[in-house]
């Protein structure tokens, strides 16, 4: 690592300041687009021990096929979304674990990205050459292939967001539309949790953003925010508790969710919107 961001990598202000130390990294906020982000400058190479060790893990919410109609909650959600505003065409999913939002597009040529092993090779096994296994950074692709492309739970993780979507642009049809998910760092929630907001994980979570980050972001590469969303999900037990216990770490969250993962009520669901997690469409503008 280097000493870090001297700058807001969205909106390129000087104007930052620290916010929290989590985790021993040092996450800034930008006075100007309030962003906020991980100072410290980390290399695909200094991360992928972190992914490594992630994958290896029990993460239940993406490996237990109990949780599937959890995610599908939202899935449903996204996708009555998208096709209320485009027919189907090409959507690509970066990031898309194990195909599950692929799952419900049907009628759409699906695509996705992936680069945890394991999640790659149950994608592939569904949708076979669709499936790069990797990053988008090595991802061929033509220009103006796809008419929608998602990044779920990805965005807050990219090393450059100014980069990724520039990348996602020139592989966008005109007029196509890029939906993105993240944590929203400005929802009361957030604000009263402090450091303690479970979706402050750093290094997997490098940039915090809200609805102003976002457009400040998507303007300065070319795309119109169209609108955003607050859309719910629905958590198990067991989930809730493992968020909180910023993944099963130890302390009182940690200990409850390990009591609800050997339980039948940790798999007992319920309905959460907190207007922690943001949904912005956006469109590509023309050249």
């Amino acid at each position: 690592m280097n000493n870090g961001h001297q700058k807001c990598y969205v909106c390129d202000s000087d104007r930052i300041s620290l916010r929290f130390v989590v985790n021993g990294f040092t996450i800034m906020r930008c006075a100007d687009c309030s962003l906020q982000f991980v100072k410290e400058q980390l290399s695909q190479e200094e991360l992928r021990p972190y992914y490594e060790q992630e994958e290896i893990s029990d993460d239940f919410v993406y490996n237990d096929p109990v949780n599937l109609p959890n995610l599908n909650y939202y899935f449903y959600k996204l996708r009555d979304l998208i096709d209320g505003h485009a027919p189907p065409g090409r959507i690509l999913d970066v990031g898309c674990s194990s195909g599950f939002f692929l799952d419900v597009m049907e009628g759409w040529e699906r695509h996705g990205i992936e680069m945890m092993t394991g999640y790659a090779e149950k994608a592939i096994a569904k949708y076979g050459r669709n499936i790069h296994y990797g990053t988008l950074e090595d991802y061929e692709c033509d220009a103006g292939y796809f008419d929608v492309i998602t990044l779920q739970d990805v965005f807050d993780h990219v090393v450059d967001p100014l980069h990724t979507l520039r990348t996602c642009r020139r592989i966008l049809k005109p007029g196509g539309l890029i939906v993105i998910k993240v944590h929203n760092i400005s929802c009361l929630y957030a604000r009263l949790s402090g450091p303690k907001f479970s979706a402050l994980l750093p290094p997997f979570h490098l940039s915090y953003f809200n609805k102003k980050s976002l457009r400040v972001a998507l303007s300065r590469t070319g795309y119109t925010m169209l609108y955003h969303r607050f859309i719910g999900h629905r958590l198990s037990l067991k989930t809730v508790a493992y968020r909180l216990s910023h993944c099963g770490r130890p302390g009182i969250f940690g200990s409850l969710y390990h009591i609800l993962s050997r339980s039948p009520v940790g798999n007992i669901a319920v309905r959460k919107n907190l207007n922690d997690i943001i949904t912005v469409v956006a469109m590509k503008n023309p050249v």
